[in-house]
């Protein structure tokens, strides 16, 4: 049994809507950019597909002529022999030789096989669960037409087990398939192997599943993952994240409307003064407008804010507007410092 520890990457290049229910922006530059590192091949009958992962390959490995090494089901896999048994893989449109090197179990359905052809790799994992009514993409193989996509929709998910059900696509696609989501990140592997059956879906193998489940064991032999990095970690609880980052941005807001009432009154101070000069209040009450414009943007950035996919595009969207009403405070607090120490 053979583990390979991975490098850690994003797929941020891909281009993504905010919103996880939603397909990418741009579809075509989303799917060119992850047929890129995929591979077709076919072994007794089996059309298959593969990716070129981010594990570490040793000098020694490449010095061997081992460049890539791709991440398959175990089920296709299989179909092609035994350990170091050699097939025929394409990617793009050159046929190289594969040689089978992890052959996986049935669950999770993960393994792996590597070649000399040198392509560029994906991480193996995303780090967000996926959402219930979350947009994904599913890709197979076919020879002589290539890598075809189709789009589904994520309908059950089950953070006990990592395995989640999409509705079915068209044409049925019920094994040998990736799923990527709206960011480009691998989420799993279409497959029937292990699980029951849930009635008008079609079933996929969280990619975490590659690693050693738990602290207790579980492993699926394919990637060793790192130290205390479990396939129930990788994947972190969505639930409880959203609710901090709810809790944070409502927060937030209440810091806002609590300002926007600081100053009002001192709007009023300023709009009833008899003291300060006219020059002074015309640019005072410059500044209050132009908070009062401010304000009636909170909302839509909020409601924008509330339809990012990121959690750390949510934290940081809301530490943004946290920090300019801050500014916007700290500009009326000046005014109402000047007002009470005469210096108007």
């Amino acid at each position: 049994m053979i583990l390979l520890l991975p490098t850690f990457q994003s797929n941020s290049s891909f281009a993504a809507n905010s919103s996880p229910s939603k397909s990418p922006s741009n579809f075509d530059t989303f799917k060119a950019n992850i047929n890129d590192s995929l591979v077709g091949f076919n072994c007794e009958g089996n059309n298959s597909i593969g990716f070129a992962g981010n594990w570490n390959i040793s000098s020694k490995e490449k010095n061997e002529g081992l460049n890539s090494l791709i991440l398959t089901s175990s089920n296709s896999i299989k179909s092609c022999g035994r350990y170091n048994s050699t097939f025929d893989l394409v990617y793009k449109g050159v046929t190289y030789t594969g040689k089978s090197r992890n052959l996986g179990n049935n669950l999770p359905d993960f393994g792996n096989f590597s070649t000399s052809a040198i392509i560029p790799t994906l991480s193996l994992w995303g780090t967000e669960a996926p959402l219930v009514g979350s947009w994904v993409g599913v890709v197979r193989y076919a020879p002589g037409f290539g890598f075809i996509w189709t789009e589904s929709t994520v309908r059950v998910y089950n953070p006990d087990t990592l395995i989640f059900g999409i509705d079915p696509t068209v044409p049925l696609v019920e094994k040998n398939a990736l799923v990527f989501n709206n960011k480009g990140d691998f989420i799993g592997i279409v497959s029937k192997l292990a699980i029951q059956a849930v009635e008008g879906l079609v079933l996929v193998h969280g990619a975490p599943l590659q690693c050693q489940f738990n602290k207790s064991g579980g492993s699926s032999g394919l990637t060793l993952c790192g130290d205390g990095v479990y396939a129930q970690t990788i994947w972190a609880n969505t639930e409880s994240i959203t609710n901090e980052n709810e809790e944070f941005l409502n927060s937030v807001k209440s810091f806002i409307d609590s300002s926007l009432k600081q100053k009002n009154t001192f709007k009023g101070i300023v709009s009833k003064s008899k003291i300060i000069s006219k020059s002074k209040k015309t640019a005072y009450l410059k500044i209050f407008s132009k908070i009062d414009s401010e304000y009636k943007k909170v909302d839509s950035q909020i409601a924008l804010i509330r339809s990012m996919s990121s959690g750390e595009d949510f934290r940081n969207s809301t530490n943004t507007l946290f920090e300019n009403w801050k500014l916007w405070t700290k500009d009326f607090t000046k005014i109402y410092n000047e007002i009470t120490s005469n210096k108007i």
